[in-house]
């Protein structure tokens, strides 16, 4: 005997229903928050910050690629009767605007520094999504929270995926000779007489090559294009995937990306240093991109299939 969606409780049809108007409400929500915040940084561009239209886009697909209907133009309908909250919203943006302007010379130094005290200063951008919650009560924001717990983690992580450029920015001092002394012990095992040299700019000393470990070492780049893809993925397949699965295979695909960069500059050290120098020096960058494919191969092809949602039928 097959379950027939006839068979449901009617309580289970509430629930759907409620769902279905958390939806609609928030897509409406979403668009006005995009709207508003490319007026911000159209008329001050010192609040720019990319994570903010990032994350409200990829809530919006996601809450979009649901099953239900959005039910777009009811929610419009409902948003007309809270024009109060509504023009609060608009106050609360005007207002980021002209204290945008009035402090554009500080953003925009604490946007091009790399301490401590120039985050905490760019942290204040992410405010300008503050408005966006007047338009909603409480109540349907607790219902979003409810209704939506994997659509909400995955636009926070977006929203923290433009962070670690800054956050390796300023870490970088110390990352970059823990990156050193890690190369240094792998590549040491198959090249005699490797010498790690600690300082601002860690370079490991070899027999025929020795090999510097810039920013541009720091593999910041290949987390950036491993996101990207690995967004591109759960968003055409957000409907399969096991939402659960998904944030474990996306942490693990970070840490394979890092560990991939330390094979890299492993693997330019070892062969820099076995007769291939001449190669090293006009192939390294491009070393970097094969090193990323073949991390990023492996790992999908090693997960995909396991972060897919089982297959289940209900038989009697």
């Amino acid at each position: 005997m097959q379950l027939r969606p006839e068979c449901a409780s009617p309580s289970s049809a509430v629930g759907l229903v409620t769902r279905g108007t958390v939806r609609s409400h928030v897509c409406v929500v979403l668009l006005l928050t995009f709207a508003a915040l490319t007026a911000d940084y159209l008329f001050a561009p010192s609040l720019y910050n990319g994570s903010t239209l990032w994350s409200v886009g990829v809530l919006f697909v996601l809450i979009v690629r649901g099953k239900e209907d959005t039910g777009l133009r009811g929610a419009i309908d409902v948003l007309r009767l809270e024009r109060t909250r509504l023009a609060f919203f608009v106050l609360l943006h005007l207002v980021f605007v002209v204290v945008g302007r009035a402090l554009g010379s500080l953003l925009h130094t604490a946007s091009l520094t790399y301490t401590i005290s120039a985050d905490a200063t760019a942290l204040t951008k992410w405010l300008v999504l503050t408005p966006t919650l007047v338009l909603l009560p409480l109540s349907s924001w607790r219902q979003l929270a409810r209704s939506f717990p994997s659509e909400l983690a995955a636009s926070g992580i977006v929203f923290f995926t433009f962070f670690p450029h800054r956050l390796m920015e300023t870490l970088w001092p110390w990352y970059s000779q823990l990156l050193g002394r890690i190369a240094c012990v792998v590549a040491g095992a198959f090249v005699p007489n490797l010498v790690c040299h600690t300082g601002s700019i860690p370079t490991l000393a070899g027999p025929k090559l020795h090999v510097s470990i810039i920013l541009a070492c720091s593999g910041i780049d290949s987390i950036r294009l491993f996101q990207l893809l690995f967004a591109v993925i759960v968003v055409l397949d957000w409907q399969r995937l096991n939402r659960c699965r998904v944030l474990i295979a996306y942490l693990l695909g970070i840490a394979t990306t890092v560990m991939a960069n330390v094979l890299r500059i492993s693997l330019l050290v070892i062969l820099g240093n076995r007769g291939f120098e001449e190669w090293i020096m006009r192939q390294h960058v491009n070393a970097g991109w094969a090193v990323f494919s073949v991390a990023f191969l492996a790992f999908l092809s090693l997960t995909y299939n396991w972060m897919l949602q089982l297959k289940q039928t209900l038989a009697f």
